[in-house]
C-alpha cells in the first residue's frame, strides 16, 4: 500500500521566499468525495494525474497516483468535477533536511497560504520553520473539499482569507 504520511501548517509570513528552490502552477480538481477519502485529478505542468486517497489515521493514509492522459484528465474534470477547480502556485522550500511545500492559493483564495512537508513515518524528527503558524493536519475546516466549495462562493472564500489567511494569522507558530 502506498501510504503518505503528512503534516500540514498554515504560513504566517513571507520569510521563506528567498528560500524558494522551485515553484510551478497547480490546478486541483475535486472529483469525488467517499467515507474517509477523495479522488482528484491534478494538472501540473505537462503530466496530469489522478489521485486516490483514503481516510486520515493520524498524519497518515494511504495514497495513489495514476498517470493520465490531457484528454482523458479533460475528460474526467468535464464530467464529474463540480465548478472550477483549486489553483496554486507550490514552492519547495527546503528546511534543514526535509523539503517543504508551500502552497499559494490563488483566484478567490488569494491570501491562503499554507505549507505541508512529507515524512517517512509520523514520528520522524523534523524542524518546524518560524514562518508557519499553526499545524492544520486533519483540520476540516480547511480540506480541499471545503476550500473547493468556498471558493465557488465569494463570502465562503473572504471567509476563509479572513480567519485563516496569512495577514490574519500573525505571525507566531502556536
Amino acid at each position: 500500500m502506498a501510504l503518505e504520511v503528512e503534516r500540514k501548517y498554515l504560513v504566517v509570513n513571507d520569510t521563506w521566499r528567498g528560500e524558494a528552490a522551485a515553484s510551478r502552477h497547480i490546478e486541483d480538481h475535486l472529483i469525488a468525495r467517499f467515507e474517509g477519502g477523495k479522488a482528484r485529478v491534478r494538472l501540473c505542468e505537462d503530466q496530469p494525474t489522478l489521485t486516490l486517497k483514503g481516510e486520515r489515521h493520524g498524519a497518515a493514509r494511504s495514497e495513489y497516483h495514476v498517470s493520465l492522459t490531457s484528454d482523458d484528465a479533460q475528460g474526467i474534470i468535464s464530467e464529474f468535477a463540480k465548478g472550477p477547480g483549486l489553483e496554486k502556485l507550490r514552492h519547495e522550500v527546503k528546511v534543514g533536511e526535509h523539503l517543504w511545500q508551500v502552497d499559494e492559493y490563488l483566484g478567490p483564495l488569494l491570501g491562503l497560504v499554507t505549507a505541508e512537508i512529507e515524512l517517512g513515518a509520523e514520528s520522524e524528527d523534523f524542524d518546524i520553520p518560524e514562518w508557519t503558524g499553526r499545524e492544520i493536519t486533519g483540520d476540516t475546516r480547511l480540506s480541499s473539499a471545503v476550500l473547493a466549495e468556498a471558493s465557488r462562493d465569494p463570502n465562503g472564500a473572504a471567509q476563509i482569507i479572513t480567519l485563516y489567511g496569512v495577514n490574519a494569522v500573525g505571525g507566531s507558530n502556536d
